[in-house]
């Protein structure tokens, strides 16, 4: 079998009820009883989306002269210490 299409989503409308606990417990209990946990069409622990964002624009600044445009944006995203404009002592 690849997949079991049987999906069940407890949110805030039931969980806001005096005894949603129970009552998402149940949900959750009764996939488990169909084996529709982390198979294709049921619940999945780790689902496809949202997936990561990819990182922005980096910063440049490196390589600036005077008097001439950036050769990109001023403020980029910084993903590690080789997109700084700045060495380990501060200086730029």
């Amino acid at each position: 079998i690849k997949g079991r299409p049987v999906s069940m989503h407890a949110m805030r409308g039931i969980s806001a009820h005096s005894n949603g606990f129970h009552t998402c417990r149940a949900i959750h209990l009764l996939q488990v009883l169909l084996g529709t946990v982390d198979v294709p069409g049921g619940f999945r622990f780790k689902p496809p989306y949202p997936r990561c964002a990819p990182p922005g624009p980096k910063p440049c600044g490196k390589n600036a002269q005077p008097m001439t445009p950036l050769d990109g944006m001023p403020l980029g995203f910084v993903c590690g210490p080789d997109d700084l404009l700045v060495d380990e002592a501060g200086r730029p």
